[in-house]
């Protein structure tokens, strides 16, 4: 039998993968408003994740992301081939490549980000306005925890 914490664990987890899949194809239609973005859903969360963390290493961008070096490699020699990334040799150690966004990589983090408002607000418009001012500052500490972790695995 699962403890009232295991259930409370198991209906976050499955209402969290409600609201991440459900919010993903809500993005991908809101920017399919927008003719697309050249680089796919990868390329998104990549930029939005370079965007937390740079400069970074590919090392720490891949521990971010949770993909494999060699599908990283690729979809960032495909955004800095669109302009949207730029890559320098780490002063420490010049085997390592140090990723950071250029401006236009910039502008379009800043249209990304625009574009996940609205489709939280299409999402969110579903709930009262005392839930939503409730879920907000609860997601903030879910994400700063998610944080944490995310440097206690890059050490």
């Amino acid at each position: 039998p699962m403890s009232e914490g295991h259930s409370d664990s198991y209906r976050l987890a499955q209402a969290l993968d409600r609201v991440v899949r459900c919010l993903s194809a809500t993005l991908k239609t809101e920017l399919q408003r927008d003719e697309g973005p050249p680089f796919g859903h990868l390329g998104g969360v990549v930029l939005l994740a370079v965007s937390d963390i740079q400069p970074c290493s590919i090392g720490a961008l891949t521990s971010r992301v949770g993909r494999d070096h060699s599908q990283m490699t690729r979809v960032l020699r495909g955004l800095e081939d669109l302009g949207l990334l730029q890559r320098a040799p780490d002063r420490s150690d010049r085997r390592v490549s140090i990723i950071s966004l250029t401006d236009q990589g910039e502008d379009t983090v800043k249209h990304l980000r625009v574009r996940m408002s609205e489709a939280v607000d299409t999402l969110a418009s579903r709930l009262s306005l005392k839930d939503r001012r409730q879920l907000v500052p609860l997601m903030e500490k879910l994400a700063l925890a998610t944080e944490i972790s995310e440097h206690a695995q890059e050490k």
